[in-house]
């Protein structure tokens, strides 16, 4: 499945960020990102996750070409907790910490973090983690295994921002349904808002991906895959 245009709790696995575009769609414990130059250099504060996760990766990169380990920003191996911290796998030292009480779980390969689906994904009583702060810009892909049980309402991927509404990226469902969306607050075009219709599967393992490129103001396509 793919679509692109221009412009609670899933299972989740790993995580990790590039600085190079992507050209091959990786099918791993990952989530990985890579950002566009529409966002220029946007710091980035702590950031809310809601989902249940085999891993999370995160690329951005300048053009679509094979990613490397050294274009990581992070990258998150959820077999690899240690005292509610997540360690960065990437060796820019951008850990995470666990908050609430996320169920270590199997995942697809090795293990998920399952996150409880009985609060919204704003709650601050809730299972997500947080990132440390830095800057990103380029283009980018957000990859994910994730597994959906339940359609909270706008149960996030990832969630980046300086607060709401301030130069935010957002990869989530779409309210409480199975719309995939994703969001960039502020960008030179002003807010972009992208939407495809059942994208998100239910108690079924998936690899999603959401992509940009970095063709300029209005000119950037973005894309959304569905295993594959």
């Amino acid at each position: 499945m793919e679509s692109d245009s221009f412009g609670a709790a899933p299972d989740l696995g790993a995580v990790a960020v590039f600085s190079k575009k992507l050209k091959n769609l990786l099918a791993c414990e990952c989530m990985w990102v890579h950002f566009t130059a529409m966002l220029k250099q946007v710091p980035l504060k702590p950031v809310p996750i809601f989902f249940v996760v085999l891993g999370m990766c995160f690329f951005v990169q300048d053009q679509w070409g094979v990613t490397r380990k050294d274009d990581l920003l992070f990258w998150y191996d959820f077999n690899k907790i240690q005292n509610n911290r997540v360690p960065d796998q990437s060796g820019k030292e951008h850990s995470a910490s666990i908050h609430g009480a996320p169920e270590l779980v199997d995942g697809q390969f090795g293990k998920a973090l399952h996150f409880k689906s009985n609060l919204n994904s704003n709650d601050p009583n809730g299972d997500y983690l947080t990132g440390e702060s830095f800057e990103i810009g380029g283009a980018i892909s957000v990859a994910v295994w994730v597994k959906y049980l339940t359609f909270a309402n706008w149960s996030r991927m990832i969630d980046f921002g300086n607060g709401a509404g301030q130069q935010n990226l957002v990869f989530a469902n779409e309210g409480g349904g199975r719309s995939g969306a994703w969001d960039v607050k502020q960008t030179a075009g002003g807010d972009e808002n992208f939407r495809i219709g059942n994208f998100w599967l239910q108690n079924e393992w998936m690899h999603a991906v959401v992509m940009v490129e970095d063709n300029g103001t209005n000119q950037s396509r973005m894309r959304f895959f569905r295993n594959g």
